[in-house]
């Protein structure tokens, strides 16, 4: 399995038909669509700087973690305006998507984190095992993780 990160609007293009194809065999809510994620971006991402984690297993993409970098912070695309937010992935890659954000040494600040979102499960297990600092807690409808990888 290798990893690699999107950061400029051709390459996020190049993933829609990849992306769809992951967003309906998840049953996803819409934020992760990439038909909203990519308008989201086009209209209020100019302050930040694209940072889509990309998963790929015998060249095909198993796991796409749609996010922005401000600085050394990653946020979901669209958090403020989103509803919910998640990695569409195929949960093998979880781990891979991680120790690329660990590599890169970012700092995660996930919002809207629905309690039945499996992001939300296997980050907290990924933490606990890995011994990260971090903070996950509930926030009016739904979770919030801050962890220092």
């Amino acid at each position: 399995m290798k990893t690699r990160i999107i950061t400029t609007n051709e390459a996020l293009a190049s993933l829609q038909s990849d992306w769809d194809r992951l967003f309906a065999e998840s049953g996803s809510h819409i934020f992760a669509s990439y038909s909203w994620v990519a308008t989201w971006w086009k209209f209020f991402g100019n302050d930040a700087q694209l940072t889509v984690v990309v998963a790929e297993e015998n060249e095909q993409i198993i796991a796409i973690a749609p996010l922005m970098r401000d600085t050394a912070t990653l946020s979901f695309i669209g958090t403020g305006l989103a509803d919910y937010g998640s990695f569409l992935r195929n949960p093998v890659a979880f781990p891979e998507i991680l120790n690329t954000i660990q590599e890169e040494g970012y700092l995660l600040n996930l919002r809207e984190l629905p309690e039945e979102n499996e992001t939300l499960q296997e980050l907290r297990s990924q933490l606990d095992n890995n011994k990260t600092p971090s903070d996950i807690f509930f926030d009016n409808t739904c979770y919030l993780v801050d962890a220092k990888l």
